[in-house]
């Protein structure tokens, strides 16, 4: 889907909460894009006493250790961790640990119930025409709708 629409999907995603926005700084930026350049550009933007976050999934926050200059963008950020199917396993491995010394206190896991759906089967549900109920915030879903995606 192109950048303009998952942005924009993203916005509609995010209207009345308070504490998050959707930046167009990825979609406009020419080239490879660094998760580090879009957090720079995210602060220097910003107001200085701001604390930054990055959502994540766990295998995500796993592979950490191969992203362009993982060390720099865990000085910036927090981890907000989020796991798939649950599970107990430390969301910190050894080997995570040992690439990225200090990650332990730069993470913090994000509580959310057990949700057996992937983005893989909402838009399977959308291409049907299946609801989306519960999986989608109405605003996206009527975004979709209106532009004729995932059809």
């Amino acid at each position: 889907t192109p950048g303009v629409h998952r942005l924009a999907m993203v916005r509609r995603m995010l209207e009345g909460v308070f504490w998050g926005a959707g930046s167009g700084i990825e979609v406009e930026r020419e080239g490879p894009t660094y998760s580090l350049d879009t957090v720079r550009a995210l602060i220097a933007g910003g107001n200085a006493t701001d604390e930054w976050w990055f959502i994540i999934g766990v295998d995500g926050f796993r592979g950490l250790p191969t992203w362009h200059e993982p060390a720099q963008l865990t000085e910036l950020v927090r981890f907000a961790v989020a796991r798939r199917n649950g599970g107990s396993t430390p969301l910190v491995t050894p080997e995570l640990r040992a690439a990225l010394p200090g990650i332990d206190d730069r993470v913090d896991e994000v509580p959310m119930p057990r949700m057996d759906i992937s983005s893989t089967d909402i838009r399977a549900r959308l291409l049907t025409g299946a609801s989306t109920e519960g999986l989608l915030a109405p605003t996206v879903r009527a975004y979709i709708d209106e532009h004729g995606l995932y059809r």
